[in-house]
Parts: C-alpha cells; structure tokens; sequence
C-alpha cells in the first residue's frame, strides 16, 4: 500500500493535479490521493457520511480530460471516512475547494465522467474551448497529446 500511496502522489504531482483517482492510471482500487489544504493525502475507500445542502458551482477539470473546464454544481461541504495506507480508520470534513476534489475523485471511482450531471450549454462552451486548447498542446506539449490520445481510445472500449 505505500508503494501504492507514492504512486498515486507521484503522479498526481507530474501531472499538475489537485487529486488522483486509482482508475485514473490503470488500478481498479476505490483509492486517491488528494491536496487538501496544502497537504498531499491518499484516501483508501473513502465513503461520503454527510453533505451540505449548499452548493456551489464552480468551473472544474480533469486530467483525465486535458483542456475541458466545465461550471459543475456540487455540495460546499461533507464528512467523510476512509482508511490509510496502515488501515487505520479516519472521519473528517472538507469544505469549498477540498470538498470538490473528494466528490470529483469519488466519480472517478464510481466510473462517471465528472461532467455528466452539467448543463448541455455548458459542456457545448466547454468542448469547443477544448478543441482550441488541443490544437495548440499537439505541438506544444507532447505529454498531454499522449494523454489525450490514450483517453480517446479508452471512451471507445
């Protein structure tokens, strides 16, 4: 499990990421690693125990997406539980940007695209910026054209 941990925060970093999911580079683990508050954590089986009946939208991305931002409504706030890598149990609570990447990452885990519960207006702004943006990594950012190249072909399995 810690080799595991380091990996996730390894490439969460390489990757300019908030938070990773285990899905997101080929394991099928209900675990990701976070930035919460300045703190990188990984969150092995994570479960939601309350939200807030506040939300707020804000504009989101993926790594699994490069480019695409979409205004995504989600609770302010939630208690959750998960395990770390020793399997000792944690509560805690997250709020604003912390509270967004867990739900965000806890798609990832439950297989949803993080922007199926968006507005058509919204995805139609947000695809078509994103066909400018792929235009210019093509040739300027040969990792994130890999990373864009792999995401097509896995929406196609």
């Amino acid at each position: 499990p810690f080799e595991f941990q380091d990996e996730l925060i390894e490439n969460m970093k390489y990757y300019d990421g908030v938070g990773l999911s285990a899905n997101q580079i080929g394991y099928k683990h209900s675990v990701f690693s976070m930035n919460h508050e300045g703190n990188n954590m990984v969150l092995f089986n994570p479960q939601i125990i309350e939200e807030s009946e506040e939300y707020v939208w804000e504009v989101e991305g993926c790594l699994t997406y490069p480019g695409l931002y979409i205004k995504i409504s989600r609770p302010r706030s939630l208690s959750a539980s998960w395990e770390d890598a020793e399997n000792k149990n944690f509560s805690g609570y997250f709020s604003d940007l912390s509270a967004r990447i867990f739900l965000h990452e806890m798609d990832h885990i439950k297989g949803k695209i993080f922007y199926e519960d968006a507005s058509q207006i919204h995805i139609q702004n947000a695809r078509r910026k994103r066909r400018m943006f792929l235009k210019k990594i093509k040739t300027s950012s040969p990792t994130l054209w890999q990373s864009h190249l792999n995401n097509k072909k896995q929406e196609r399995v």
